[in-house]
């Protein structure tokens, strides 16, 4: 089993034989599972809670309204791959691994809209893939998990992370009560 199958399988999706045009040995999708969603987006700060915050660290590592970022490799088979499976719903929550170790390789940011189960007002928030050295894709929307990508920015540059990087995913309670999941250094 190649890598592109074993992260397909990895993460539930189903991929067709049929290639998409212009892009050499890519398999268009053709299923994922029943909880999947497509995000398509732009990273720009929402306008309530933390937009100053999240422009700022934005600007600070290279990231600019309308861009997606990523540390994808060059190689444009595999960036679609990854792109692809970033996108449509192939990805767990990050959330259902607090307090578990993972070993990060690649990442990718973008920007997606939720509304406030509350009061039901619409707020754009960054979103977060990341990709484990074993093929798996878990996402997440929030401002910890970005922070933390936005460091290993500037840490690191738009470099796939070194082997043997480790991060602990964590969930912090917030001064409003809520929660908010971070990664810290393993």
């Amino acid at each position: 089993m190649d890598e592109y199958a074993r992260m397909d399988e990895l993460n539930g999706a189903m991929a067709t034989t049929q290639p998409p045009a212009g892009i050499a040995g890519a398999r268009a999708l053709s299923a994922v599972s029943p909880a999947s969603y497509s995000v398509h987006g732009e990273l720009i700060p929402a306008k309530r809670t933390g937009a100053d915050m999240i422009a700022a660290i934005g600007q600070e590592v290279g990231f600019h309204v309308g861009d997606v970022a990523d540390n994808y490799p060059e190689d444009p088979t595999t960036r679609w791959r990854l792109d692809n499976l970033s996108t449509t719903g192939a990805s767990q929550p990050l959330d259902e691994f607090v307090g578990q170790e993972i070993e990060v390789q690649f990442w990718r940011v973008s920007a997606v809209d939720i509304a406030d189960p509350k009061n039901g007002e619409v707020t754009r928030v960054p979103r977060t893939v990341l990709v484990t050295r074993d093929g798996k894709l878990l996402h997440a929307a929030s401002i910890g998990v970005f922070q933390v990508v936005a460091s290993l920015a500037r840490t690191f540059g738009r470099e796939p992370l070194p082997e043997g990087f480790k991060l602990r995913v964590a969930e912090l309670k917030t001064r409003m009560g809520y929660r908010m999941l971070t990664l810290q250094a393993a």
